[in-house]
């Protein structure tokens, strides 16, 4: 910021909110360069800069009602930090909490993720030049500069570049404009780094990234709606999941999952399948009314779906660094899921993707399912057939126990013995100073 006083005043009694720390200025002060514009001069007592103790620094007036009212702020929300979310780690603005990983990505310190601390970013699951290599099509992802940028014929070009080098991390194919006196150019953009400044639903205007991801799917599972991964036996539509866990919509325009329900439809913003529980979102500003604040909002959820919490955000500030004004009325509902019956069928060809299992009716209600073969069970947990060994499941836990008992036993055998040994060996020489006294 050009000619500003180099003086630091701690302000802790002044008409600014917060305590925090202020410089004076006797110049105009400009906005971001995003904007082309510059704020008109005034006098320095009735403006400040104030940097917050979050780190983000604020330009404030005293207008004719000698109230401090706030002119712009930097940066302007979480996600316009730099690398906000760590490597391989998306920002989104209208989530509440709004880091998460890419799909085939985990937070690198689970830890420090769970308290808010992003910085350590993402990790991949698996091998990056694994089996399953795939590419996920993210649509509206800001993403930092490329490593690499090179003219190409077309996109099927572009992608066989990524997918041949292991240190390939992403990849964007930009479809040249029309220029005159020559043909238009197409581009390959390549990122071998870690990739950084991610944030969805950043613009309509920027090509589809498409990351490197192993991500293979468990049987039945859904394709991935943009960066939300879609476990069996969730369902988007007829050829993947549970019908009876049929309630979701990609919008692949977009990359966005939403959930339907009786009241409405709502953006989905993470699903975890180890809790079986996704979050929506409700941006009804009424839930923050003094009237209705702490109530419990009701959802006409019907099984599987279960409402597991309800978290209200009402404490939006103007100028604090982790806000955000239009989450102003924010409330994210966690809701989970029961655990699926065996697959649906129709054939026996479908319950090839679960093994020890044959299509057929048991209910006497004109479902097939794929039940379990004899001595094999259904785990709903594990989603797959497990073997029944006496009433427990698990082919392997009958040959464990007795091999784990047979050590225990040989071991406290030898403990006894050494212990007889060591004693006759006592007792016979305290037998042999005895009869040589």
């Amino acid at each position: 910021m050009p000619d500003i006083m180099t003086n630091f005043l701690l302000n802790t009694t002044g008409p600014v909110p917060h305590e925090r720390f202020l410089l004076k200025t006797n110049k105009s002060v400009p906005y971001p360069k995003s904007r082309n514009t510059t704020l008109p001069p005034s006098d320095y007592n009735n403006t400040r800069i104030m940097l917050d103790v979050e780190g983000e620094l604020q330009y404030w007036k005293l207008d004719e009602d000698k109230k401090w009212s706030l002119q712009w702020m930097a940066p302007r929300d979480k996600c316009s930090v730099s690398n906000a979310c760590g490597n391989s780690g998306s920002c989104n603005l209208n989530n509440m909490f709004a880091c998460r990983c890419l799909p085939g990505f985990k937070p690198t310190s689970p830890e420090s993720w769970r308290n808010g601390s992003f910085s350590d970013g993402c990790s991949r699951s698996s091998d990056v030049c694994g089996k399953n290599i795939t590419f996920l099509r993210l649509k509206m992802m800001r993403v930092g500069q490329e490593d690499n940028k090179y003219e190409v014929e077309n996109e099927t070009k572009c992608r066989e570049d990524c997918l041949n080098k292991c240190h390939c991390q992403a990849y964007s194919f930009v479809r040249g404009g029309h220029k005159r006196e020559r043909e238009p150019i197409n581009q390959c953009l390549i990122w071998t780094d870690a990739l950084k400044d991610l944030q969805e639903e950043y613009s309509d205007g920027v090509p589809d990234l498409f990351v490197r991801a192993d991500t293979e799917l468990k049987a039945k599972s859904c394709e991935p709606c943009g960066i939300n991964v879609i476990p069996y036996p969730l369902s988007n539509g007829s050829d993947c999941g549970d019908p009876m866990y049929s309630s979701f919509y990609c919008d692949n325009s977009r990359g966005k999952l939403s959930f339907m329900t009786q009241n409405g439809t709502y953006n989905v913003t993470t699903i975890d399948q180890d809790k079986r529980t996704f979050v929506i979102q409700d941006n009804d500003v009424d839930h923050c009314n003094s009237s209705t604040r702490g109530q419990l909002r009701e959802f006409n959820l019907s099984f599987p779906f279960k409402m597991n919490a309800f978290k209200p955000r009402c404490d939006t500030v103007a100028g604090n660094f982790g806000s955000n004004i239009s989450s102003q009325g924010l409330v994210e509902i966690v809701i989970g899921w029961e655990p699926p019956p065996e697959p649906v069928c129709t054939s026996s060809a479908d319950c090839e993707d679960w093994p020890n299992s044959t299509c057929k009716n048991v209910t006497g209600i004109g479902q097939m399912r794929c039940h379990c073969n004899s001595n094999f069970r259904w785990d709903s947990m594990a989603l797959k057939c497990v073997q029944d060994v006496d009433g427990h499941s698990g082919g392997s836990s009958r040959k464990k126990k007795p091999l784990s008992l047979i050590v225990g036993v040989t071991i406290a055998s030898v403990i006894v013995l050494s212990s007889i040994f060591l004693y006759t060996c006592i007792l016979m020489r305290k037998k042999a100073k005895r009869r040589g006294n």
